[in-house]
């Protein structure tokens, strides 16, 4: 079987540091200071960078057929049909073409003559069985602090004198997905008895991505078997599922709700998501709102509203681990939210329902969140910032940060303290984590990181499913030890056998700061570790240890 850099080797080396991109290529240059003959394979780079999609980016698949010997161009338009005068006409029709499933019978043939590995290159399209019931039979233990929590929020939904909007806030790795479904599985239970044996209505669970529902839908399948007393139908409205039309007849439902799916239906002209729009908002009773501190983006803002405000009575529950919008405690934004759950906001509480002072350290002694162990690495990078740009950071968040970051992700002395600290963790058998500055600064490392024999995963927005999946598989597994991600890890990913978390980038975001630090906070009681370690490159905005951050928003709330 061939390899497929053996086709990239023959694209000048100038084309092909242009498709790794240039910055990659002066970071990786730059770190021959460190490392004498540092080997550069610009197109086991490039393979790196795109994976199994490398053949589907057209730029690529172009430059490969322009290079390619007159044998396999003329083998090729043989098979696939192409006509022409002489070579060079069938290879530029042939790098006209567009590599992919569209085009699967031409890629088939592509793949066989260049002889790569079709499995990779070209996986099939096996379907997806949806194996989930949309009726479920009624067929798992609390932590006392859940069960407080849950106790006090079902008061408050059952209470017609009290508001009907408020906020959970709990920390991350405490178990919020957990506890709202057992509070919801209260609510359908105590709802039906006190209207009169009226079980009808919808609950709907809103989130702003795929994998935040499908943890949610997982929860609440395997609580209701467990506590639910009555069958219910359960629907998925986000990702790319189809709109369940089933909805229509159904008198009480569970709707897990996607905030863009959702948004499209609201302005959509077809007749179904009209009807579906409709049928949910006439029979909608209970609105659960995932990473509730999100809700004040306007497409957020209008669906809420939209939902608890066309049928009197529906109410309100938001679900956060940082209660506010920005780390100026004097942002409006912050206040706003506040308002949005009319300043009702309900955390830990004891067996006598006394709010616990200190969440955060309560839930680490009881070993159900692990104690940060933080080493502040010094990088010696002076940002330069004005007064006006600091306020900027403030009140903007990391919007104001890509240049910098674009600086930082490129520096070597930096870089080099990054890849000891990784390596130091890699040799102890530390399964590590790595926030980076930007996708090219992910790059950067992983090919750094392999200079040295340390394989990586890079999980970007642009990952593959497939390849994103594979690695974080691979990395629970303890297969690959190392992790490396921009702006995706931040929530709905838990992997109990992390150990070593590394921040490398600078941010001015509270919310941000305190979702990446989450990731480390899986204790022994949920499968963790009693203690993980913090490495937190010292360019970093001061935020606080992680209990300062989770009560960062309180005075705003207490007003």
């Amino acid at each position: 079987m061939a390899n497929l850099i053996k086709y990239l080797n023959k694209i000048p080396s100038g084309r092909l540091r242009h498709l790794v991109g240039q910055d990659i290529c002066d970071a990786i240059v730059n770190y021959n200071i460190y490392i004498n003959n540092l080997t550069i394979n610009y197109a086991e780079i490039l393979q790196n960078k795109y994976g199994k999609n490398i053949l589907f980016e057209r730029v690529i698949f172009r430059e490969i057929v322009i290079y390619l010997d007159d044998k396999l161009i003329n083998k090729i338009a043989e098979l696939s049909g192409v006509d022409g005068k002489n070579t060079e006409e069938k290879r530029e029709t042939i790098s006209d073409k567009n590599y992919g499933y569209k085009k699967y019978e031409f890629s088939e043939i592509f793949i066989t003559v260049l002889d790569l590995d079709k499995d990779y290159f070209l996986p099939a399209l096996n379907e997806i069985v949806d194996d989930f019931k949309q009726v479920l039979e009624p067929n798992y233990h609390l932590h006392d602090y859940q069960k407080n929590l849950k106790d006090l929020a079902i008061q408050n939904l059952l209470n017609p004198n009290y508001t009907n909007r408020m906020l959970i806030h709990m920390p991350t790795g405490a178990g919020k997905t957990k506890t709202a479904m057992e509070m919801a599985s209260d609510y359908l239970r105590c709802k039906s008895v006190l209207g009169g044996f009226d079980n009808s209505g919808f609950v709907l669970w809103l989130a702003h991505s795929k994998e935040l529902n499908d943890q949610a839908l997982e929860t609440f399948v395997n609580t209701w078997r467990l506590r639910g007393d009555y069958k219910i139908d359960v629907f998925k409205i986000y990702g790319d599922t189809e709109y369940p039309k089933e909805i229509l007849e159904s008198e009480r439902a569970f709707v897990f709700v996607g905030f863009q799916k959702f948004n499209a239906m609201i302005n959509s002209n077809n007749s179904l998501q009209r009807k579906i729009k409709n049928r949910i908002l006439e029979k909608v009773k209970l609105v659960i709102v995932d990473e509730a501190h999100k809700s004040l983006a306007s497409t957020y803002e209008d669906a809420i509203n939209l939902l608890t405000q066309t049928s009197s009575g529906t109410q309100l529950v938001g679900l956060t681990a940082t209660p506010g919008r920005s780390s100026d405690q004097e942002d409006i934004d912050n206040n706003h939210l506040a308002y949005f759950f009319n300043s009702t906001k309900i955390g830990l509480v004891d067996d006598f329902g006394i709010p616990i002072e200190n969440p955060i350290s309560f839930l680490q002694e009881r070993g159900v969140l692990a104690k940060i162990e933080r080493e502040e690495l010094m990088t010696n990078v002076q940002l330069k910032l004005t007064e006006k740009q600091i306020k900027d950071l403030r009140l903007f968040g990391d919007d104001k940060l890509k240049s910098i970051l674009g600086d930082l992700s490129k520096n070597p002395g930096r870089n080099k303290l990054i890849i000891d600290k990784v390596d130091l963790a890699f040799q102890n058998g530390e399964s590590i984590l790595i926030f980076a500055c930007n996708v090219e600064h992910c790059i950067i490392l992983q090919t750094l990181l392999k200079s040295i024999g340390i394989e990586s995963g890079t999980i970007l927005s642009t990952t593959a499913k497939f390849d994103r999946e594979d690695s974080i598989k691979k990395f629970k597994n303890n297969k690959l030890k190392v992790l490396i991600n921009y702006g995706v890890l931040t929530t709905g990913f838990d992997a109990p056998n992390l150990n070593t978390l590394i921040i490398a980038r600078p941010t001015a975001s509270i919310v941000l700061y305190s979702q990446m630090v989450g990731r480390a906070l899986r204790g022994v009681k949920n499968g963790g570790h009693e203690i993980n370690k913090l490495i937190d490159l010292r360019d970093n905005f001061d935020l606080g240890d992680e209990s300062d951050m989770f009560g960062f928003y309180d005075e705003i709330w207490n007003n």
